[in-house]
């Protein structure tokens, strides 16, 4: 496993990846005790070079998301490592990785679009339970009817969640 801190513009995020692509990532705050935070990428004994290609790659992205020159959100992801869950859950995220940037939607809505209607509380649970925010964006998901973002379990929660909202509608304002 290799971990590497990440900087962005709403704080640290805590990157861990696998052999098999992005395992976690999290939300680590606006600063990093220097005890917490490695000089580099934290690596063990037994990091691959596959895996400092995949950080690599996330790092790309990341780097791109964040500038708001990201083209192709989906087709440049990085592999991800998710393999644990079941079908159910990989449809869902699937159908909300292929959500465009700065496009929001409802539990409801995303169950449909998955090919699962009627499923909106299962779909919350997909949805709450990956640990790849940004990467597969949960933060895209809103209450019915919009006016209401919801919560957020990553960074300052409700803000960090509107901060994405807000940054990913100006990307989509540069075309």
């Amino acid at each position: 496993m290799l971990v590497h801190f990440y900087k962005t513009p709403i704080g640290f995020l805590k990157l861990v990846i696998s052999s098999k692509g992005v395992n976690k990532v999290e939300f680590a705050g606006e600063s990093i005790e220097e005890n917490e935070k490695p000089p580099s990428s934290k690596k063990d004994s037994t990091t691959t070079r596959s895996e400092d290609e995949i950080l690599e790659k996330c790092v790309q992205w990341l780097d791109n998301y964040f500038a708001g020159t990201l083209d192709d959100h989906v087709n440049s992801l990085p592999p991800l490592d998710i393999q644990h869950k079941s079908s159910f859950y990989h449809e869902i995220w699937r159908t909300l990785m292929n959500t465009q940037p700065g496009e929001t939607l409802s539990y409801s809505e995303l169950a449909k679009r998955s090919g699962h209607p009627g499923t909106a509380r299962a779909t919350g649970q997909a949805v709450k339970s990956h640990h790849l925010p940004i990467l597969i964006p949960c933060h895209r998901v809103v209450k019915s009817g919009g006016r209401d973002i919801g919560n957020y379990s990553g960074g300052e929660g409700p803000v960090t969640k509107q901060w994405l909202l807000d940054h990913e509608k100006t990307m989509n304002n540069k075309d």
